[in-house]
């Protein structure tokens, strides 16, 4: 998972603009080794690529990050910028919704299971070849469980999009997280046609778009025709 934004660099002895590109996920070394240091999360300009990374976000399991490593392919986790720069890592296979400044300092934490997450991947682990390869079993092992969508970067904090499988559709919830660590719940209004629909979104002002994705191998049932969804966000 990861995202990008610009800052200005004037003042700073550089001219012109600074792509920066915020990254969840481990890193291998020259050797293979997987997250060697445990680190998951990195930030660094985009114009200098893997070497301009610096890490951010370490692992709980320490060294080899053996969450990430077994778990990250299937996509539980997100990253995203804020308005102000600040960004929001979210590892999902492990625990914890990590909060930085736009230089990298921690400055909030919330536990995921509070938004009701599941946070470690442990129980799929005997399962993982059939869950990589095969997308129906993966799809059956997410809609058993509330997953993150989507990180909103709304004007006064992260919105988290939670899709959650009942009676056979997609349904979602954002949980709006603030800076003195409240959580507020907000149901959104519109649902997936079936167990395979997948929300993104964006936001301007207080104009947020959503996409309603339904992405299924299922050669018995057709796609379903992406939808765009505007939304105005209320005090």
């Amino acid at each position: 998972m990861r995202d990008y934004r610009s800052r200005d660099c004037s003042g700073s002895g550089r001219e012109g603009r600074e792509y920066l590109l915020v990254i969840l996920g481990g890193l291998k070394d020259e050797k293979g080794n997987f997250s060697p240091d445990g680190a998951i999360g990195w930030l660094g300009p985009i114009e200098k690529g893997r070497e301009g990374l610096r890490p951010i976000l370490y692992s709980a399991h320490g060294p080899g990050a053996r969450a990430m490593g077994r778990c990250g392919v299937i996509g539980l986790g997100a990253a995203r910028f804020m308005p102000d720069g600040s960004f929001v890592l979210i590892p999902g296979v492990e625990p914890g919704i990590f909060w930085y400044s736009k230089d990298g300092e921690l400055q909030h934490t919330w536990e995921s299971s509070a938004l009701g997450l599941e946070d470690e991947c442990k129980p799929m682990l005997d399962n993982m070849g059939d869950l990589a390869i095969d997308p129906n079993v993966q799809n059956r092992w997410l809609a058993a469980r509330r997953i993150v969508d989507e990180i909103l970067p709304l004007p006064d904090g992260p919105g988290v999009i939670i899709r959650e499988i009942k009676d056979e559709k997609a349904q979602w919830r954002m949980a709006r997280l603030r800076a003195d660590g409240t959580v507020s719940w907000l149901d959104l209004p519109f649902k997936g046609s079936s167990t395979w629909a997948r929300l993104k979104g964006d936001v301007m002002g207080t104009r947020i778009a959503f996409l309603v994705v339904e992405d299924s191998d299922n050669v018995e049932k057709p796609f379903a025709v992406p939808r765009l969804v505007i939304a105005e966000l209320m005090p």
